[in-house]
């Protein structure tokens, strides 16, 4: 499985353009979102997982005020995206990420709590630049870890261990909440540069389409 860089854009509303980052968006829930962008791609079965399938637009439980939550995400090496979601589906952003757990080998393995969250930070701790851009506008992120996931892995799982197993996480990563954009096609662009956890240099850069459909079908 491919552990390197994880691009991820979680979904959107579509109401407003181009808008900056969120101001009022606080460091817990975005931590709560990338836990459970984790949660959701590590339970999910090899068949429908964005590691070891095309399924780069994944489907997250429902958000604040139940509005669906869509995830285009792919792994290091996929340097585009295209998801088309309904108007009032929530939009995150996951620049670059990372996670360790008690189940991978290393140099992504953890025992405890303690370990994981080192082991998630040292993972990131060579990245030098993430950048995003929005419909061509700079657009900011924020630094933030996960806190102590429980993974519980399904059937055909991409780890290959047996249906039920569990699990603990930790992610960290460079993330934002955006302003909801209005109908049509808008670029969110994602550049990385740095040294990644085996040594080895980065410099990525992935493009997401995101297409707003009209409220209702012609």
């Amino acid at each position: 499985m491919v552990r390197l860089i994880r691009f991820a854009v979680l979904g959107v509303v579509a109401v407003g353009l181009a808008a900056p980052a969120t101001a009022g968006a606080s460091d817990r829930r975005l931590a709560e979102s990338l836990g459970d962008l984790w949660t959701t791609v590590l339970e999910l079965p090899e068949a429908q997982n964005p590691f070891t399938s095309d399924n780069y637009c994944v489907e997250l439980a429902h958000g604040r005020a139940g509005r669906p939550v869509v995830t285009p995400f792919a792994p290091f090496g996929v340097t585009s995206v295209t998801c088309t979601v309904k108007p009032g589906t929530r939009l995150f952003i996951t620049a670059y990420s990372s996670e360790c757990s008690t189940i991978e080998p290393p140099p992504y393995f953890g025992e405890d709590e303690p370990s994981l969250r080192a082991c998630a930070s040292a993972a990131d701790a060579l990245i030098t630049t993430t950048e995003m851009t929005l419909d061509g506008k700079p657009a900011s992120l924020t630094e933030t870890e996960t806190a102590l996931l429980h993974i519980v892995l399904p059937e055909g799982n991409i780890f290959g261990l047996p249906a039920g197993t569990t699990a603990q996480s930790v992610g960290h990563g460079w993330v934002a909440a955006l302003h909801p954009l209005r109908r049509g096609t808008h670029t969110i662009t994602l550049h990385t540069e740095g040294v990644d956890v085996f040594g080895n240099a980065v410099n990525f850069t992935n493009k997401t389409t995101i297409i707003v459909t009209p409220r209702r079908e012609p």
